[in-house]
């Protein structure tokens, strides 16, 4: 029964920390969300049209820890996306505190025209949804 009980426990305790979902701090950005997913390694980038937020990238990876110093755990992903329009490059990064349980994230952009327009950098700070 124990071994029952703890199983249950542990499952449950991996499969809500499967999905995190990250709301932009400003509520009129053009990015309202991201949703790193590690049961399925994918990460969603979300972005609005029309006012609506709508779902815009999907990547098939996610963040990766690259630091765990004080008490710090820091995840961070790259990916390029390159279309007719503009190369951009989008830093993902977020952080889980271990000792208050909180996750921060942020996400720069880059997004580097093909035409004459200078190169734009967007910068956006996130926080867990509850």
């Amino acid at each position: 029964m124990k071994k029952v009980t703890l199983f249950l426990f542990l499952f449950i305790g991996f499969y809500t920390n499967a999905q995190l979902v990250f709301e932009n701090n400003k509520t009129n950005s053009n990015t309202p969300k991201f949703i790193v997913n590690t049961s399925n390694s994918t990460t969603q980038f979300y972005t609005k049209v029309g006012g609506i937020p709508k779902l815009y990238y999907t990547w098939n990876k996610v963040p990766q820890l690259f630091d765990d110093a004080d008490r710090t755990n820091r995840y961070k992903m790259t990916v390029v996306e390159n279309d007719k329009i503009a190369k951009r490059t989008f830093e993902i990064y977020y952080s889980l505190y271990r000792e208050t349980q909180g996750y921060i994230g942020y996400i720069k952009q880059t997004i580097d025209f093909h035409d004459s327009r200078p190169t734009k950098i967007i910068e956006d700070n996130f926080k867990l949804k509850n």
